[in-house]
């Protein structure tokens, strides 16, 4: 995966990235930024086998627990910058049930 070229500083995150690793709070990791399908950074931090130190590969195949509300913040937060909705929409716009009209009765 090839970044193009940009202006921004991601330096930042690939410190903290790095840091993780350090810490051995992660053994590896690989951060990915886009801006609509062009890729402007990619980085891999970390090893694929700590014990040989053997650095994390392009082909690495990664096993991720836990990414549903990472998932659900990355899609509503595309929603939200197509105009879908607006931080102060009331939820019951998207959830009737959350209406304070709705029948609580069950």
């Amino acid at each position: 995966m090839t970044a193009t070229q940009t202006r921004a500083d991601f330096s930042a995150m690939h410190e903290r990235m790095q840091w993780y690793v350090d810490e051995e709070i992660l053994a590896c990791c690989e951060t990915v930024v886009m801006s609509g399908t062009e890729v402007v950074d990619h980085q891999r931090f970390g090893y694929m086998d700590l014990e040989t130190k053997q650095p994390l590969r392009e082909d690495a195949i990664y096993r991720m627990f836990s990414n549903t509300k990472i998932v659900t913040s990355v899609a509503a937060m595309m929603l939200y910058e197509e105009g879908k909705f607006s931080i102060d929409d009331p939820i019951s716009r998207f959830l009737p049930k959350f209406s304070p009209r709705s029948n609580t009765s069950t």
